[in-house]
């Protein structure tokens, strides 16, 4: 680990004896403590799933939302630097398959378009000062004929550039709603 040392002199004299006095020598040293921190919530959601929770597996950090054929899934996610330097994280998910396609925005209501970035390669690359956030928006879109029952993960993670052991990881799950194609129970009136 590194540190980071200051020392810092403070001298004092008596204001009525100018023989007396003093240095005080303060030395501080802090480590370099380097940390991320990935949070999910499906968009309607008011508050993110898996702060303080770091893990390469999503578990305590998987979110689970049902749609229709066509019809995004929309979901958040949080990157917040709990470390206190600044850090450079790579952010990485999957594409989609099987008549799915996920779409990744960095910000939830004018975001660009980050889906190659984060898709390809070694990911989207972001710097953030200590205790900042950044947050993105994906969206799990399933195919118009997709079949009820169908779904898809996005396992996304966050590593740090210069520690790859700091990695933590978020799970948002959609699922295609089944087509209910039999009478709903009821008493239905006719309005003549």
């Amino acid at each position: 680990n590194a540190f980071v040392t200051q020392m810092v002199s403070v001298k004092g004299a008596s204001e009525w004896d100018t023989g007396i006095a003093d240095t005080l020598f303060l030395i501080t040293t802090n480590a370099i403590r380097t940390g991320v921190d990935l949070l999910v919530r499906r968009q309607e959601d008011p508050q993110y799933l898996g702060r303080d929770v770091m893990n390469s597996t999503a578990v305590g950090q998987t979110r689970l939302l049902e749609t229709d054929p066509g019809v995004p899934a929309a979901f958040a996610m949080l990157l917040r630097n709990t470390g206190n330097e600044t850090n450079t994280y790579l952010l990485r998910g999957p594409s989609g398959a099987g008549g799915w396609r996920i779409v990744y925005l960095d910000g939830l209501s004018s975001g660009q378009d980050v889906t190659p970035q984060i898709t390809s390669g070694p990911g989207l690359r972001k710097t953030l000062p200590p205790s900042a956030d950044l947050e993105l928006a994906i969206s799990l879109i399933p195919d118009v004929g997709l079949a009820g029952g169908s779904a898809q993960d996005a396992l996304v993670s966050a590593v740090d550039e210069d520690a790859p052991s700091f990695i933590d990881v978020v799970k948002a799950v959609a699922t295609v709603a089944a087509s209910n194609t039999s009478p709903q129970g009821g008493t239905y009136t006719l309005n003549n």
